[in-house]
């Protein structure tokens, strides 16, 4: 994330926002497409399938 943010910063135009990481991008590109509520309930499934996918969890 901050290796992003950095070569972001490097650019001569930078962007005023930035996304790191798969998983980040598909969220924030499917908050502009439903309501907020779905939203929250499928990030909240999103969440808790990547924490319980991790090794020792």
């Amino acid at each position: 994330m901050v290796t992003t943010a950095l070569r972001t910063l490097d650019r001569r135009n930078p962007l005023p926002s930035v996304v790191s990481g798969t998983f980040n991008w598909a969220m924030t590109l499917t908050s502009r497409f439903t309501t907020r509520r779905a939203n929250v309930l499928a990030f909240g499934a999103m969440t808790q399938w990547k924490v319980r996918s991790r090794p020792g969890h």
